[in-house]
């Protein structure tokens, strides 16, 4: 009695757009789809606020999107929605670079240009210096 009978098809309609809203985790989306459909203009305020119900309810109950949880919930990390941070799928060993050349602190200026050699310094641009006991000391 308290929902308002506007035909056969409204309800269905409000009721697509907010499980549309809700999965696709749009909001405004789902309700422009469901207008451009139907033409409808009195049915896009109760779609607008059954998708922000769906948002809501799906943001509040899942951390991913139910697009996204089934791929989640098999083990791929997925670190934002749609976009993979490349970063977080390379490991430190399989980027770092093993063999640095290193100043000692306690070094001659010869023994500085002996490391500055042509073919160091394409590969390698900051040389870290070190002390004695090889602790860091600057660039």
């Amino acid at each position: 009695m308290f929902l308002p009978n506007e035909g056969a098809g409204f309800w269905p309609l409000i009721s697509r757009g907010a499980v549309l809203g809700g999965t696709m985790r749009s909001r405004s989306r789902a309700s422009y789809f469901a207008f451009e459909l139907t033409h409808d203009a009195s049915a896009f305020l109760p779609l607008l606020v059954g998708s922000v119900i769906a948002h809501a309810f799906t943001e509040i109950t899942l951390k991913r999107s139910i697009l996204t949880e089934k791929v989640a919930r098999r083990g791929y990390h997925l670190s934002r929605e749609y976009a993979v941070d490349p970063l977080e799928i390379l490991f430190v060993r399989e980027v770092m670079r093993t063999k640095v050349v290193v100043l000692s602190a306690a070094s001659t200026l010869g023994e500085m240009q002996q490391s500055l050699r042509p073919d160091h310094r394409q590969s390698q641009r900051l040389l870290p210096v070190v002390d004695e006991e090889g602790r860091f000391v600057g660039c």
